[in-house]
């Protein structure tokens, strides 16, 4: 399987972008995503991936990545899934996932 990774957050604001497209990119990596076109200048995203096939994290939004992977692998539930809600980064990707699995309507100030 191939993706397009930037359209899958075609329309949405520019500054929400970058995170949804990373969070898919985990999530479809976790089911076994074969390729990606990715933007090779986002180190973000390229670090994500780079931080998953490394499968070590150096922090905890690392763990939450990995988690979510991990989750998408084992068709797990969200609900399962860890992290710290007091961490804004870690509360962001979790929104995000929640969105991309549907578990949460989108609007274009889910992140707040």
């Amino acid at each position: 399987t191939l993706i397009g990774l930037s359209n899958v957050s075609h329309g949405a604001p520019a500054q929400n972008r970058a995170l949804i497209n990373r969070v898919f990119l985990v999530l479809a990596m976790g089911a076994g995503l074969d390729a990606v076109i990715v933007d090779s200048f986002d180190s973000d995203t390229v670090g994500v991936c780079n931080m998953l096939k490394a499968q070590k994290a150096l922090s905890g939004l690392d763990d939450l990545y990995i988690n979510l992977y991990n989750m998408a692998n084992s068709l797990g539930e969200l609900e399962d899934v860890k992290y710290d809600s007091g961490d804004k980064e870690q509360s962001a990707v979790y929104k995000t996932a929640q969105i991309l699995l549907n578990k949460e309507i989108y609007s274009h100030s889910y992140i707040g």
